[in-house]
């Protein structure tokens, strides 16, 4: 899953080895078709997927529905990052306006996990049931990845994120670390913990070309 990134007034798309920015100032754009413009280069150019947004941002509601008809717009993906696991403001937002894309953050737990798709069904009827990608980002969530994939709630899920800079945070590194050999063993762990239930694993590009990345 390659995404345009939104936080705030920026895009970001990673793409390859050498990973693409690209940063938009709305207050600067004469007019919304510069920016799908540029959301069609991104998803021809370079691949991208789906544009994200974060609830935890400082997005309004306007600025999220903006960004979702720019992607329309774009014939691209739209995903929201909500603030947590019992977000249901957020995820019900999220239903109002079309999304079908979620990613939860700082999943910790099965518990945490069961709390989200709970939330979820309540928001969502089954046909319309959005795809939902877990981020595992702390030393809590990979110690307790097994328990997580184990849950019956995993059933529900589309995939996993390995977030590598709350990972950092979590063992006391700072974000220059992010690339380091500590962080790689965590992502090798995940991977093989994840590829062995069957869901999909999206990670930094960095550390997919690295030996032994499932």
């Amino acid at each position: 899953m390659v995404d345009a990134h939104v936080s705030g007034a920026c895009e970001e798309i990673h793409k390859g080895s050498s990973p693409f920015f690209g940063i938009i100032n709305e207050k600067k754009m004469k007019n919304s078709s510069e920016l799908t413009d540029i959301l069609k280069k991104l998803k021809t150019n370079y691949f991208a997927e789906t544009l994200k947004a974060e609830a935890l941002e400082d997005l309004t509601r306007e600025d999220v529905e903006n960004l979702k008809e720019l992607a329309d717009d774009a014939q691209m993906g739209f995903t929201l990052k909500v603030g947590g696991s019992e977000a249901y403001r957020d995820t019900k937002f999220a239903k109002e306006i079309g999304i079908r894309k979620l990613v939860v953050p700082m999943i910790e737990s099965a518990y945490a996990l069961e709390k989200f798709i709970t939330v979820v069904e309540e928001v969502y009827h089954d046909d319309e049931f959005p795809e939902i990608y877990a981020n595992i980002e702390t030393f809590n969530g990979a110690a307790l990845l097994d328990e997580i994939l184990n849950a019956e709630s995993c059933q529900r899920m589309s995939g996993i994120i390995f977030g590598r800079t709350d990972m950092c945070g979590s063992l006391g590194l700072t974000s220059q670390d992010v690339d380091n050999d500590e962080i790689y063993q965590y992502a090798l762990s995940i991977s093989n913990q994840v590829a062995k239930c069957g869901k999909p694993l999206y990670l930094h590009e960095r550390f997919r070309n690295k030996k032994n990345i499932v």
